[in-house]
Protein backbone atom coordinates (compact mmCIF):
# COMPACT_ATOMS: atom_id res chain seq x y z
CA UNK A 1 0.00 0.00 0.00
CA UNK A 2 1.29 3.73 -0.56
CA UNK A 3 1.33 4.42 3.77
CA UNK A 4 3.77 1.10 3.88
CA UNK A 5 4.91 -0.47 1.10
CA UNK A 6 6.42 -3.35 3.00
CA UNK A 7 2.52 -4.30 3.47
CA UNK A 8 0.74 -6.35 0.62
CA UNK A 9 -2.91 -6.26 -0.05
CA UNK A 10 -3.80 -9.25 -2.42
CA UNK A 11 -7.20 -11.58 -2.70
CA UNK A 12 -6.89 -15.05 -0.83
CA UNK A 13 -6.73 -17.32 -3.68
CA UNK A 14 -9.60 -20.13 -4.25
CA UNK A 15 -12.33 -17.36 -2.01
CA UNK A 16 -14.59 -14.77 -2.59
CA UNK A 17 -14.58 -13.64 1.13
CA UNK A 18 -11.58 -12.69 2.16
CA UNK A 19 -8.76 -10.12 1.57
CA UNK A 20 -5.65 -10.81 3.02
CA UNK A 21 -2.89 -7.96 4.20
CA UNK A 22 0.20 -9.46 4.67
CA UNK A 23 3.76 -7.82 5.78
CA UNK A 24 6.90 -9.27 7.83
CA UNK A 25 5.57 -11.25 9.93
CA UNK A 26 2.09 -11.20 9.73
CA UNK A 27 -1.33 -11.37 7.84
CA UNK A 28 -4.54 -9.55 8.25
CA UNK A 29 -7.50 -11.33 7.04
CA UNK A 30 -10.99 -9.24 6.53
CA UNK A 31 -14.25 -10.84 5.12
CA UNK A 32 -16.91 -13.34 6.39
CA UNK A 33 -15.88 -14.32 9.53
CA UNK A 34 -18.01 -17.36 9.70
CA UNK A 35 -16.17 -18.22 6.22
CA UNK A 36 -13.11 -18.64 8.06
CA UNK A 37 -11.10 -22.05 8.26
CA UNK A 38 -8.38 -23.42 7.53
CA UNK A 39 -8.29 -23.86 3.66
CA UNK A 40 -8.32 -19.95 4.00
CA UNK A 41 -5.00 -19.83 6.06
CA UNK A 42 -3.26 -22.45 3.87
CA UNK A 43 -4.09 -25.49 6.58
CA UNK A 44 -2.21 -23.36 9.18
CA UNK A 45 -3.27 -22.36 12.81
CA UNK A 46 -3.22 -18.78 14.27
CA UNK A 47 -1.46 -17.31 17.22
CA UNK A 48 -3.91 -14.54 17.53
CA UNK A 49 -7.55 -13.94 16.94
CA UNK A 50 -7.98 -9.61 16.73
CA UNK A 51 -11.53 -9.15 17.13
CA UNK A 52 -12.08 -5.05 16.51
CA UNK A 53 -16.02 -5.53 16.41
CA UNK A 54 -17.21 -9.04 15.31
CA UNK A 55 -18.50 -10.37 18.60
CA UNK A 56 -20.59 -7.23 19.31
CA UNK A 57 -22.34 -7.29 16.10
CA UNK A 58 -23.59 -10.64 15.61
CA UNK A 59 -27.26 -11.72 17.32
CA UNK A 60 -26.17 -13.17 20.62
CA UNK A 61 -27.75 -16.37 19.78
CA UNK A 62 -24.61 -16.76 16.92
CA UNK A 63 -21.98 -16.13 20.46
CA UNK A 64 -21.51 -19.82 19.59
CA UNK A 65 -20.87 -20.64 15.85
CA UNK A 66 -18.54 -17.64 16.64
CA UNK A 67 -16.38 -19.61 19.56
CA UNK A 68 -16.73 -22.86 17.11
CA UNK A 69 -14.88 -20.57 14.55
CA UNK A 70 -12.25 -19.16 16.87
CA UNK A 71 -11.78 -22.60 17.66
CA UNK A 72 -11.12 -24.04 14.38
CA UNK A 73 -8.44 -21.55 13.64
CA UNK A 74 -6.30 -20.44 16.76
CA UNK A 75 -3.35 -22.52 18.28
CA UNK A 76 -4.15 -24.05 21.36
CA UNK A 77 -2.64 -21.16 24.18
CA UNK A 78 -3.61 -18.77 21.66
CA UNK A 79 -4.86 -15.51 22.26
CA UNK A 80 -7.82 -13.40 21.58
CA UNK A 81 -7.71 -9.27 21.83
CA UNK A 82 -11.55 -8.47 21.88
CA UNK A 83 -12.72 -5.38 22.33
CA UNK A 84 -16.54 -5.26 23.47
CA UNK A 85 -19.31 -2.54 24.24
CA UNK A 86 -21.28 -3.46 28.00
CA UNK A 87 -24.29 -1.28 28.49
CA UNK A 88 -24.94 -1.00 32.43
CA UNK A 89 -26.98 1.89 32.01
CA UNK A 90 -30.52 2.42 30.36
CA UNK A 91 -33.83 0.44 30.29
CA UNK A 92 -33.93 -3.44 29.84
CA UNK A 93 -34.99 -2.80 26.03
CA UNK A 94 -32.04 -1.14 25.09
CA UNK A 95 -29.55 -2.78 26.34
CA UNK A 96 -30.75 -5.56 24.54
CA UNK A 97 -31.05 -3.75 21.59
CA UNK A 98 -28.28 -4.26 18.68
CA UNK A 99 -25.75 -4.23 17.11
CA UNK A 100 -23.87 -3.27 18.84
CA UNK A 101 -24.85 -5.88 21.40
CA UNK A 102 -23.81 -5.50 24.95
CA UNK A 103 -21.34 -8.16 25.93
CA UNK A 104 -20.30 -8.45 29.52
CA UNK A 105 -17.75 -10.06 31.39
CA UNK A 106 -20.09 -13.32 33.00
CA UNK A 107 -20.98 -13.05 29.23
CA UNK A 108 -17.54 -13.91 27.85
CA UNK A 109 -17.05 -16.78 30.27
CA UNK A 110 -20.05 -18.13 29.90
CA UNK A 111 -18.74 -18.85 26.40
Amino acid sequence: SAENPELMIQSVEGTDHFNRLSGKGISLLRGDFFALNKDVLDDKSVDVVWDRASLVAIKPELRGEYLETVRKVIKPGGVILLATVDRREGTEEAKLRGPPFSVNEEDLHSL
